[in-house]
Formats: C-alpha cells, structure tokens, sequence
C-alpha cells in the first residue's frame, strides 16, 4: 500500500511539473524573443553601454540564472531541484552555468520548501510525515533542515 501512495504522489508530481513547466517555458520562450527582436537603445549610431556585471557574465549563465529565478518562483524548487532541472536533457545548460545560477538565484529556500508543504497538503491531503518525505526525496531535493522549517510552519 505505501508503494502504491508513493507511485501515486510520485505521478501526479511529474504531471503537476510538466503542466508548469510547460507555462513557464512557454512564459519563458515568449518573453526571450520579443526582447530578443528589439534592438538596444543606441544614441548617435553607437551601441548601447553594457553594464560591467552583464558583460563579465556568460550570456549562457545569465541566461541560466533567469531560468533559475523562475523556478524558484513559480515552481517553488528547491536549490538541488533547479540545478537538476538547468542540467536536464530538456533544458541542457552546461553545469557550470547551472552551478552559477543556483549560486546567484535569489531564493528563501525554506519559504520554497514551505510552499510546496502547503500544496501537498491542500491538493493531495497528505500526511506531515509523507510531506516531510516528499520534500527530501530525489525528486524535490529540498533538505533536512528545509523540510523541518517547512513542516514546523504547516499550519501557521
């Protein structure tokens, strides 16, 4: 019976993420080729400055940390969860790319791991201790201490 649970939270996961996926990718992708198609602002002929920070950064990583940002906030994902994600044969980010995304994304990781408790239990009414097992698992990668803080807030 547990590994039916367990085979049922872990479908419906998957499902749940490619839907979002889907939207964010698709958010993503819309928003890439309309800033993609507008020239930069220029004045006299001459090409816009680019601040220092974009210059020294890879367009690959900041590219990478954009996508990264998303996931976090929309997704909710845990800090191993993006890298596994940036890393992926769907997204294919270089893993020093991925590592300096997840290095630099702006993110409360416990808020994150919270959100998800917060969703597990009102969509799929699970138990504290399957949500706690759920948040450390493989698939969520949250750790131990985000998934204490997260269901020690559950009910708050």
């Amino acid at each position: 019976m547990k590994f039916i649970l367990k085979s049922i939270v872990g479908t419906v996961t998957v499902i749940i993420t490619v839907i979002v996926l889907g939207g964010v990718l698709f958010a993503c992708g819309a928003n890439a080729s309309r800033s993609a198609n507008e020239p930069p602002a220029t004045s006299a002929g001459k090409a816009a400055p680019v601040p220092a920070k974009t210059g020294s950064v890879p367009v690959e990583y900041q590219t990478a940390l954009k996508k990264a940002q998303s996931y976090a906030d929309i997704m909710h994902m845990s800090k191993r969860g993006i890298y596994n994600q940036l890393t992926s044969t769907a997204e294919k980010f270089p893993k020093a790319a991925a590592q300096y995304a997840v290095d630099n994304v702006k993110v409360d990781y416990k808020s994150n791991a919270l959100a998800k408790a917060k969703s597990y239990r009102e969509i799929m009414s699970m138990s504290t201790a399957a949500i706690r097992s759920q948040l450390t698992s493989s698939s969520e990668g949250f750790t131990a201490a985000e998934a204490d803080y997260a269901v020690a807030n559950l009910s708050k």
